[in-house]
């Protein structure tokens, strides 16, 4: 359960370009690791936040 999203709406175009860099690791949709899947996943991720496009990832909390 991601507990931190980082809105990327103005960065997105350039992860997908840097993502395009590397054919060998691209897949088709719907692979997540497919340009559309990188997009699809950016917007669901906005969404939970409120946001236009989002990366998300859980930050452990250490209470001592």
């Amino acid at each position: 359960m991601p507990n931190l999203y980082v809105d990327i709406n103005s960065t997105i175009d350039v992860k997908l370009k840097a993502a395009a860099c590397y054919e060998l690791e691209l897949r088709e949709f719907p692979h997540p690791r497919s340009i559309e899947g990188i997009r699809v996943l950016a917007k669901y991720r906005g969404m939970e936040a409120g946001l236009d496009a989002a990366e998300a990832c859980s930050l452990a909390l250490h209470i001592t």
